[in-house]
């Protein structure tokens, strides 16, 4: 039985979720979370998205997403496959980052989406990270908060795409990672 086909219509919400294979890190260090984040605004800019929430944690991730035409996952493949291309190379490692394609909820009424919205906020304090959601550096609680102030209603709309797009320096492969892949099992095991 083959996996079950995704829904997609005009102006969906999307609750997108992605998790590091075998619950392994994605995100290792500042840069991959802003490489990360730079891939999302360029697919909320070149798919027409609305992004509305996201929350990047170490091996997993979520995004709040509304899709004015059905192209999720269009722009998800250019995520994740960038994304997992520049990661391996940057670490030296190949195979997959992914545990899966990414997960899609469809969020059904504005009730669910405050519940999501909630939900990505409070993930960072209840996986230990920090103690308020507002210290997550990687999360659009933090953002939004910054911007209108505590208190205030917060638009639906996440500008992501307008956030501060610093030009990253080149990702440069890790000094402490090796510099060859083995081709073949016997190039694994040391003499």
């Amino acid at each position: 039985m083959g996996p079950k086909p995704r829904i997609e219509f005009p102006g969906a919400m999307h609750h997108v979720t992605g998790r590091g294979n075998a619950k392994a890190p994605i995100f290792c260090e500042p840069c991959d979370y802003e490489a990360f984040l730079e891939l999302v605004a360029e697919a909320v800019a070149l798919q027409g998205w609305l992004c509305h929430a996201y929350c990047l944690i170490p091996n997993h991730y979520h995004l709040l997403f509304e899709t004015p035409e059905p192209n999720l996952g269009k722009g998800m493949l250019r995520v994740n496959g960038t994304y997992a291309r520049r990661f391996n190379w940057r670490y030296s490692r190949v195979g997959h980052v992914f545990q899966g394609p990414y997960g899609d909820t469809l969020v059904k009424d504005d009730d669910h989406l405050a519940e999501v919205a909630r939900y990505l906020a409070l993930n960072p304090v209840r996986a230990g990270l920090v103690d308020s959601p507002d210290a997550w550096p990687w999360s659009s609680h933090r953002v939004r908060r910054a911007a209108k102030g505590p208190g205030v209603p917060q638009p639906r709309r996440h500008p992501i795409a307008a956030r501060r797009r610093s030009r990253l320096p080149p990702l440069r492969r890790r000094r402490d990672a090796p510099t060859e892949v083995p081709r073949r099992a016997s190039q694994l095991v040391r003499a």
